[in-house]
């Protein structure tokens, strides 16, 4: 199938003309369960797309994300209690103002209500999904169980599994058990690489595997696509032996299908009052602690795994009221030449409560990016920064600049080109006076549309600074294919190491690279004079760090830059 193409007017119309057939139409990014919101010629990333059903399974079910996976449209029905939802899901494409090529999939839902009764064993499986069309077979019916058995497996339902072993807890209330979850490591490469049998073959020879295993569990299902769930008596489990069982498993199919890798995650539960479903969230939270990192580990849950939860839930939920409210203040660090005058600042943001206290940058902005919120956060900065440019032209003087951060997800999110265009119009500046900041990672993945936009920001005259430069591994190519402005040298480059000269020896010519392709540097992270002294003498004439100043409140940074008292 070939995915259409729109530009965000030709989509808008085209969503028009199905509001009329269907009950829900919308647009979707299934990769960050977002939903696309469509005005003129832009396009942004709206709230969560999931709230129609249960979180649990929408995932490992989402006709969304497979027809995005796939370029093929997708169906499904889904039971909710008394009512059914027909969900079609139709891949497109979505071409932006700044030619920036988007893929995203419609999602179009009918609703019967009252129309079928439906019992459920658990109080947490209250959905039933059922792939439209498939009646009760084929591979989409394999995915889930029914009744008391796993089709595709033969092992117990996740309702069986729930029900045998609250039952046998409540016979043994006070002996400890232990929650283990196996997961295949990127799983969904192998029903994509090898097809979906081959993926359904080696879930059968897991399931015989753990049969035969000798593990004396006391109760076990498959849950989902390729998670199995075992309890054990606390006594009774041995990491030893699911190690080895784990190994068994991953060399099992290396000839028949393609090698896999599995991990576990392990939850011990001294408490049995405790849902069994919280416990198996444990077990998941271990598991998901080891994912992308290594290709077969054990992890234990422990306290520290549910605070990062609770924290990340905590930014989450209350991310957007206390940015309305102002607790996220934009901070400037001076960048400095080697006497300490200013020349101008890059734009931090610290997030401070009502009580005073600061929350960490580090704890709040990787939980942002990951869940598509920084772009809201971004924008708030490079209005202030516009805002502050504009109130000082009289007073910082006409070379004095602010440097705002853009997040490589931005250019997903916004129309960066046109937003910062309208900020320079709204506030009447010179776009030389806001400067660009742009991460290596900007250029890791779609490399020639990362130089497009990056050739349109140069064309149109505005200053861009590669951010965090040493950081990652390719800032070779970075300097090669990008014609940025300004290098911005990582803390990293200039601490101490064991090899001094090697470092010392890398760092010159990185200043030799930048002076023959005419670009400035800044040196971040300078702590001690010593320093400043031997980067003045590579070259180095603009610098930033605790040697010269924190990131200020704007009050102390007017006062202490802008008012005549530089220190």
């Amino acid at each position: 199938m070939k995915v259409k193409e729109y530009t965000v007017p030709e989509l808008s119309e085209y969503l028009e003309s199905l509001r009329s057939l269907y009950d829900i139409v919308r647009l979707v990014a299934p990769e960050s369960c977002r939903i696309i919101e469509l005005d003129h010629d832009s396009y942004a990333f709206g709230r969560k797309c999931f709230g129609c059903w249960e979180r649990s399974e929408r995932c490992k079910t989402c006709t969304s994300a497979m027809a995005l996976k796939t370029s093929v449209a997708q169906g499904k029905v889904v039971i909710k209690k008394t009512s059914q939802f027909s969900v079609y899901s139709v891949p497109v494409r979505l071409r932006g103002a700044n030619d920036v090529v988007f893929p995203c999939v419609i999602e179009m839902v009918t609703t019967h209500r009252n129309s079928i009764p439906v019992t459920y064993t658990d109080d947490r499986q209250d959905t039933l999904i059922v792939p439209a069309g498939s009646g009760a077979s084929g591979t989409g019916a394999d995915q889930f169980a029914t009744g008391k058995t796993d089709l595709l497996t033969g092992l117990p339902s996740w309702a069986e599994f729930c029900q045998t072993t609250r039952d046998i807890f409540i016979q043994s209330p006070s002996e400890p058990r232990v929650i283990v979850m196996t997961d295949i490591w990127k799983f969904g490469l192998v029903n994509e690489l090898f097809g979906i049998e081959s993926g359904n073959t080696i879930l059968r020879g897991m399931a015989d595997a753990l049969r035969d295993s000798g593990l004396r569990y006391e109760s076990i299902c498959r849950r989902g696509s390729d998670h199995f769930i075992m309890s054990f008596k606390s006594a009774d489990y041995s990491e030893a032996k699911l190690t080895d069982l784990l190994m068994k498993l991953s060399s099992m199919f290396t000839e028949s299908v393609c090698r896999i890798f599995l991990q576990a995650g392990v939850y011990r539960a001294n408490d049995l009052t405790m849902p069994l479903s919280s416990m198996c969230d444990r077990a998941k939270l271990a598991l998901n602690a080891i994912k992308e990192k290594t290709k077969f580990m054990i992890s234990e849950f422990d306290q520290n795994m549910l605070d990062r939860l609770v924290h990340e839930q905590h930014v989450l939920s209350s991310f957007r009221s206390d940015l309305e409210a102002g607790e996220f203040q934009v901070y400037l660090q001076p960048q400095v030449d080697r006497e300490g005058s200013i020349k101008g600042a890059e734009a931090l943001v610290r997030w401070i409560k009502p009580d005073g206290t600061i929350v960490p940058p580090d704890s709040f902005i990787g939980i942002l990016e990951r869940s598509c919120l920084i772009s809201d956060l971004d924008r708030m900065v490079w209005d202030l920064a516009a805002g502050y440019l504009a109130a000082w032209r009289n007073i910082a003087g006409k070379d004095f600049y602010i440097s705002v951060n853009i997040s490589p997800l931005d250019f997903f999110h916004i129309d960066v080109i046109s937003h910062m265009e309208n900020l320079v119009r709204k506030y009447g500046i010179d776009k030389k006076s806001l400067h660009l900041e742009i991460t290596e990672s900007f250029m890791m993945s779609d490399t020639e549309k990362q130089l497009r936009i990056a050739d349109r920001l140069m064309e149109a005259g505005w200053i861009l600074e590669i951010d965090d430069f040493g950081k990652g591994y390719s800032s070779l190519g970075v300097l090669k294919d990008l014609n940025f402005n300004t290098l911005k040298i990582d803390k990293s480059f200039i601490d101490e190491t064991e090899n001094q000269e090697r470092s010392r020896a890398i760092l010159e010519s990185v200043f030799e690279m930048t002076k023959k392709l005419r670009m400035e540097v800044i040196t971040e992270g300078v702590e001690r004079k010593e320093q400043v002294d031997r980067l003045s003498a590579m070259g180095c004439k603009t610098f930033q760090g605790y040697y010269f100043d924190r990131p200020l409140p704007v009050p102390d940074f007017i006062s202490k830059y802008l008012s005549g008292s530089e220190a």
